[in-house]
């Protein structure tokens, strides 16, 4: 259990830089046990999306894999935070897994990358605006050399700078 002095510690951090990395949140037994289901489900191609940047994806892991499923959507060490942006109304949106059997070409993608335009994407009289927060456990090192994982600080609050917006595409 983290302590609480360091979860109000590590949401400050969360509130200014729009990020928070937790190391070693998974013990090396979870990390083994999801590695091997991943990899036996792409074996088996079981899986949903395989796109053209050297990524597959995996959207069916609450049926196929319940109870890790659901231990990672309330794993300790991410759970505290979620709650406290989020509350206890919070609903998951997706639970995906990525695997790169390919060398991985992407340059730029953004996770909820339209929050701040949903407004106008709706089209509707009164549209819903909705509070995005991703979780994401990496189950390999994510160099820069290996893995291409950037955060960018300052962004929790604001939208993307026009400039990038053409980019915003997965």
């Amino acid at each position: 259990m983290t302590n609480p002095a360091t979860i109000e510690q590590n949401l400050a951090q969360l509130q200014q830089d729009g990020f928070l990395l937790i190391r070693n949140a998974l013990d090396p037994a979870t990390v083994a046990q999801w590695k091997e289901v991943l990899y036996d489900l792409y074996a088996k191609k079981q899986y949903e999306i395989s796109n053209g940047v050297g990524n597959v994806a995996f959207e069916k892991l609450l049926a196929l894999q319940p109870a890790p499923a659901r231990a990672l959507m309330t794993h300790p060490s991410t759970a505290p935070y979620l709650k406290a942006i989020l509350g206890q109304q919070c609903q998951l949106r997706s639970l995906r897994a990525h695997v790169n059997p390919a060398a991985y070409r992407q340059e730029w993608h953004m996770d909820c990358y339209d929050y701040y335009y949903q407004a106008e994407k709706a089209a509707a009289a009164q549209p819903l605006v909705g509070l995005c927060m991703n979780v994401t456990f990496n189950l390999t090192d994510n160099t820069p050399e290996h893995g291409r994982l950037t955060f960018v600080k300052g962004y929790l609050n604001q939208p993307v700078p026009e400039e990038l917006r053409p980019n915003l595409r997965y």
